[in-house]
């Protein structure tokens, strides 16, 4: 009796095997034939970035740090999906009065905080003169009170800090 439930066994554990992995394979089919189909709708609407952020001050005490941070560039003319209290990309080319192309960066693993070279007095007017001398994209970000945003940030080359006027 014992080498006919062996026999049962080996038979049933392969038939199931052979179903589970034939499922397996319809269900990898299937979800490649579906990212196909809505990665095409969502092409070149968001695009994900990782790598690392330098802080280097000079003046008035020399300061460094890095950290790796990740995050997305979203195109918010053709954004996945809008709720209706987002900033969209027609309110953003009123703020800055531009007709261009709109992007949000969203930093996925970076807590923003007003940036301190606009807090010291000490740092405000050169930040300010830096900005205006290398302005590349206007972004909105911060802290959205009453339907209205709070700042108005200029992100800018990443070579910043290093690479002062060298475009």
């Amino acid at each position: 009796m014992t080498p006919f439930y062996l026999t049962c066994y080996i038979l049933y554990t392969t038939l199931t095997s052979l179903f589970l992995s034939l499922l397996l394979a319809l269900r990898h089919l299937l979800r490649r034939i579906f990212t196909t189909r809505a990665s095409s709708r969502t092409e070149n609407v968001v695009a994900l970035y990782e790598g690392t952020v330098l802080h280097f001050r000079r003046l008035p005490v020399h300061h460094a740090f890095k950290f790796a941070a990740r995050y997305a560039l979203i195109d918010l003319d053709r954004p996945p999906s809008t709720p209706p209290h987002y900033l969209s990309a027609d309110e953003a080319r009123r703020g800055v009065e531009t007709n261009g192309p709109v992007l949000q960066l969203w930093w996925k693993n970076v807590p923003f905080y007003e940036h301190p070279k606009y807090k010291n007095p000490n740092y405000r007017s050169e930040a300010a003169l830096r900005d205006a001398k290398i302005q590349d994209c206007p972004a909105f970000g911060g802290i959205i009170k009453k339907e209205r945003i709070d700042r108005c940030f200029i992100w800018k080359d990443a070579e910043w800090p290093f690479g002062l006027g060298a475009k």
